[in-house]
């Protein structure tokens, strides 16, 4: 198995009066990975605690529901909740996005049986962008901004500039409060891979990521 560490990407935030920049650098744990070949997530070591099974991951689902950059969809009545956390340009959590979301969705979600989240994970720029874009839009137009964005195979400024006219929305630098938000998640949960994904507060692993809907089937009734 190769695996590709992801650099360390700079971030720039505008905040202040016009013209006042300050230069930020995310530094996220160096051992993130995006894996080549799959859609799998996360190789655990042997001597570490699986992290869906601590209490730190149950902390952090109670954060999930809080967050204003996060998207859901499904029932708030729905018994099960997965929340997927991504970045817009990690290569599978698009192919996630465009291979698998569709068919969880009419399955699992569209019937009342499963409430999803899509949880940005700022790795790259872009993600931090679209964090950014979304304090200019209403629930609604920040989903139709956010599937934009996950049907692009790369996302670029100018792709969220394009999504963001169409919305007739005025483009945002980076803000002071999708910084903090994303300073606080990367600081507090350093996942080593991307997507990472839960069922109920349980790390979903590589082998059942590897078939997502059969693993889902026998776990959502």
């Amino acid at each position: 198995m190769t695996i590709k560490p992801i650099k360390y990407w700079p971030l720039i935030i505008m905040t202040g009066t016009i013209g006042t920049s300050v230069l930020f650098t995310i530094l996220l744990k160096p051992s993130l990975h995006f894996h080549q070949k799959t859609v799998r997530i996360f190789k655990q070591k042997p001597s570490q605690p699986i992290l869906g099974q601590t209490n730190l991951n149950k902390e952090h689902t109670m954060t999930i529901h809080k967050n204003r950059y996060n998207l859901t969809y499904g029932l708030t009545t729905a018994p099960h909740h997965v929340v997927n956390f991504f970045d817009v340009n990690c290569e599978h959590c698009l192919t996630f996005y465009q291979s698998t979301w569709p068919t969880i969705k009419k399955q699992f979600v569209d019937t009342g049986k499963l409430r999803f989240t899509f949880a940005p994970y700022p790795v790259h720029t872009e993600t931090l962008l679209m964090m950014s874009c979304s304090e200019e839009l209403d629930p609604v137009l920040y989903h139709i901004l956010f599937e934009c964005v996950m049907e692009t195979d790369h996302t670029t400024q100018d792709t969220l500039k394009t999504c963001m006219d169409v919305l007739h929305k005025p483009f945002r630098p980076p803000s002071a409060t999708a910084l903090k938000e994303a300073l606080l998640l990367t600081q507090k949960h350093k996942f080593e891979a991307l997507p990472m994904m839960f069922l109920d507060g349980q790390v979903i692993t590589d082998e059942q990521l590897d078939n997502l809907v059969n693993f889902l089937e026998e776990h959502i009734r």
